[in-house]
């Protein structure tokens, strides 16, 4: 009988110990975040300064970018600054990141880029982004 149950045993480690691998590096931290951040272009911002392509995503567990492109829809040269507030689950700003592009033509399109680093990156699930024009 004892060698029954040394079987049974070690039978009960083997499937115990190939029931999920912690060291998987696929699945670290899939519940802490989601996919992506979402998106969302602030009422406040400028119709002149108009915003496409906006993307806001981690790349760290501390850097957090922001980008997209702007185009003026304004009647002369104009100084646009981009502001992107980066928002945890329960609303709170975790962090802000800036950008401006100087000098943008009329109709002309540019490129923007909004970095910045953060402790609390993991915890942010949506950007708030601005354009004001000067």
């Amino acid at each position: 009988m004892p060698a029954t149950r040394w079987a049974a045993a070690i039978g009960i480690l083997l499937v115990v110990s190939a029931c999920g691998d912690d060291d998987d590096p696929s699945t670290d931290g899939d519940d802490e975040r989601p996919a992506g951040i979402e998106v969302v272009v602030s009422d406040d911002t400028s119709p002149i300064a108009r915003l496409s392509d906006v993307t806001c995503r981690r790349v760290d567990d501390t850097q957090l970018v922001a980008s997209g492109i702007v185009s003026s829809a304004g009647d002369t040269t104009h100084y646009v600054n981009l502001q992107v507030r980066f928002v945890d689950g329960d609303g709170v700003r975790v962090e802000l990141a800036t950008d401006s592009v100087s000098d943008l033509l009329i109709g002309e399109k540019a490129r923007w880029d909004a970095t910045t680093y953060a402790d609390g990156a993991a915890t942010v699930r949506r950007c708030e982004v601005t354009a004001t024009v000067s």
